[in-house]
């Protein structure tokens, strides 16, 4: 069943992408002065063939991976799903990595590193 509806998605796509190129042929073949709206919408959408492509074939990736991990946050599964980037810093609730950043530069992780040298005046070292 899962196969049957990523080719209904892929056949999809090519419809989405096609449709303004055949309301063009039919006003062609009717003789018919094309509307503008026509021939935006034909521009703009004929190049996204590929787009329509990356999303049906990136699907089934994005969906395995948000069902292994339902804490994670939407962009955060994307990234890694789909791009394999490590977007776990983007989370609000995972401060682990900022706590992480703050004791590699030499503070503690709990953000009291303001009495390190770095922010003390000269006078008082």
């Amino acid at each position: 069943m899962k196969t049957a509806w990523q080719g209904i998605r892929y056949v999809g796509a090519f419809f989405a992408t096609y449709i303004p190129l055949y309301i063009t042929y039919y006003y062609r073949i009717t003789k018919q002065d094309l509307p503008n709206w026509v021939v935006y919408m034909t521009i703009s959408v004929a190049p996204l063939l590929g787009v329509f492509n990356a999303f049906v074939y990136f699907r089934p990736r994005y969906i395995t991976y948000k069902e292994d991990n339902p804490d994670k946050s939407r962009i955060a599964r994307l990234g890694n799903a789909v791009f394999n980037l490590d977007l776990d810093y983007l989370e609000s609730s995972n401060l682990k990595s900022a706590g992480r950043v703050r004791e590699s530069i030499g503070g503690d992780s709990a953000g009291s590193d303001l009495a390190s040298p770095l922010f003390q005046d000269e006078e008082d070292v």
